[in-house]
């Protein structure tokens, strides 16, 4: 894996091996008089991320999360549970999905089926009166720093990015999709929600916060030029594809038409298997489609 730009001090990185996969996804533990988590990944990790926390010695008392997508926030209910006093930090629109995830999971096991179970495993509802709504402007205090957010959606409707003023790290969820070192970065646009309009002007409002850092949840800091790559990738996929689906491509002309655009990312062969399985070239070429149904071609 390529060498990645170190996290400033109080900022960590807790690999939570999704899919049993070293450097695929994270949490981000912010070190603070009221320690923060970032994400939780999903109800699989639960019993990675409890074990990190543990030999830690470190009971968050906020988690945050960037957007309720269940590789990011499935195993929220395990925390809130583990973690009685813990304040839970979400966008509106997602709010409702973590009180009651079934839908949730529904949409999910559309695009996963059966394997649903063993990637991501079953989701544990919270409390609403555990959680907080976050949106565009609001603060996070931590006691002696505080995290503030923009809302970003394009991705999800309800995704957020968090700015911490004081390391000026931005921590972007799926914003700006999944980036692996410097050398390798891919957009994430799944079905249902995906925007490219809107993607692009989120990506265009973190850069406008002139942070010194990105945090991907997969995976890990990157320099701030990641965000520039992630608009220029979205501008050329949409270059790519809109005219063959004007003039009628099927799905697997599309799909060998990305791939070489996309290439593969580094790592040994499990790696990339792993890789492949959490952001798949097909599900980012489905979200694609939908949005041109809704804005371009007018069927859906």
């Amino acid at each position: 894996m390529p060498d990645r730009p170190i996290t400033p001090p109080g900022v960590d990185v807790l690999d939570v091996k999704l899919f049993g996969a070293d450097n695929l996804s994270c949490s981000y533990l912010i070190d603070a008089a009221e320690p923060a988590l970032i994400e939780t990944g999903p109800a699989t990790v639960f019993d990675t991320l409890r074990d990190t926390l543990t030999a830690r010695g470190v009971e968050p008392k906020h988690v945050v999360l960037s957007h309720i997508h269940l590789d990011h926030g499935g195993g929220i209910g395990h925390i809130a549970e583990l973690f009685g006093d813990t304040t839970i930090w979400v966008h509106d629109i997602g709010a409702p999905h973590i009180v009651d995830p079934s839908r949730l999971v529904a949409s999910a096991r559309r695009l996963f089926g059966d394997a649903l179970d063993t990637m991501y495993g079953e989701p544990k509802p919270v409390d609403e009166a555990r959680i907080k709504i976050i949106d565009e402007g609001s603060v996070i205090p931590l006691g002696d720093r505080e995290l503030h957010v923009l809302y970003t959606p394009g991705h999800a409707r309800h995704e957020v990015t968090l700015f911490d003023p004081d390391s000026r790290v931005a921590f972007v969820g799926d914003t700006a999709g999944v980036c692996y070192g410097d050398a390798w970065q891919k957009p994430a646009t799944p079905p249902p929600e995906f925007d490219l309009d809107a993607a692009l002007d989120s990506i265009g409002r973190v850069q406008a916060l002139r942070p010194e850092l990105i945090c991907f949840t997969h995976f890990g800091p990157a320099n701030e030029s990641a965000l520039e790559e992630a608009a220029k990738d979205l501008r050329e996929w949409d270059g790519l594809l809109r005219p063959l689906v004007l003039r009628g491509a099927d799905e697997e002309e599309l799909i060998a038409a990305l791939e070489p655009n996309v290439g593969e990312p580094p790592g040994d062969p499990s790696f990339v298997r792993a890789a492949v399985e959490l952001s798949s070239n097909r599900n980012s070429l489905l979200g694609f489609l939908r949005y041109y149904r809704k804005n371009v071609i007018g069927d859906a």
